[in-house]
């Protein structure tokens, strides 16, 4: 079974080192978690095969299916190309992705979401699809990429909710020894320990924030994930 690395780990509580980022504080917090590792949430999505080519609009349908999710009072937040795309309430629903799909190299990607907003930390919560529309490339594509799932922080941020605001991502290791880079209003750090984490006291204005994965050579390997968000 393939680790998956998160901000958070599932079952052990851990404690990270923080950074100062622009003067903000980036900081680290224990969530207790309920998920039972022996049986955790596991979703399934069909109707669509990984580096599959997909020709026609009528083919951008999935089902996606889960277990212990609903159950345990969680949701599934369904991704298309890095931008949430849909929540879901039910264990078994069809998606239609026509919307948010381009031509070229897709990338359609589901994760079982804690009430916190934060990711469920197991590798049976997190899959990804990757598949090619329309568009056939002239060179060979890279279908077998994991993507790099930003939760939080999205959107705008005012009031108490300014103060605090959540950093958390998911993402499956394409090499040994992998470091996460993460860049906020351009400025690079590496994030230390899993998390989970927080901007603390952010001035106000629009932030962009990037996250990627590297090698032990410093080389950026897999996707990169990038948000945009407010603080007011």
């Amino acid at each position: 079974m393939q680790k998956v690395y998160v901000i958070c780990v599932l079952v052990s509580l851990l404690t990270a080192c923080s950074a100062t980022q622009s003067g903000a504080k980036v900081g680290s917090s224990e969530i207790p978690s309920k998920i039972d590792p022996k049986n955790p949430p596991t979703l399934e999505v069909t109707g669509m095969s990984p580096g599959s080519f997909v020709e026609s609009a009528k083919n951008l349908e999935i089902v996606v299916k889960s277990k212990n999710v609903v159950e345990s009072g969680l949701k599934t937040s369904v991704f298309v190309n890095g931008e949430l795309f849909k929540t879901l309430n039910s264990s078994e629903e069809k998606v239609n992705l026509q919307s948010s799909v381009k031509e070229g190299l897709n990338t359609v990607a589901l994760s079982a979401v804690m009430p916190d907003g934060s990711f469920v930390k197991h590798p049976e919560s997190f899959k990804y699809v990757n598949f090619v529309f329309k568009k056939k490339p002239e060179s060979k594509m890279e279908t077998s990429l994991s993507p790099v799932l930003i939760s939080s922080p999205r959107g705008v941020y005012s009031g108490d909710n300014r103060f605090k605001i959540l950093f958390d991502y998911i993402f499956k290791p394409q090499g040994t020894l992998p470091k996460i880079y993460y860049s906020l209003n351009g400025e690079t750090r590496e994030l230390q320990g899993w998390g989970p984490h927080y901007f603390q006291n952010l001035s106000s204005g629009i932030y962009k924030l990037k996250v990627w994965e590297v090698d032990k050579n410093g080389k950026s390997i897999g996707a990169e994930s990038q948000v945009e968000f407010s603080v007011q």
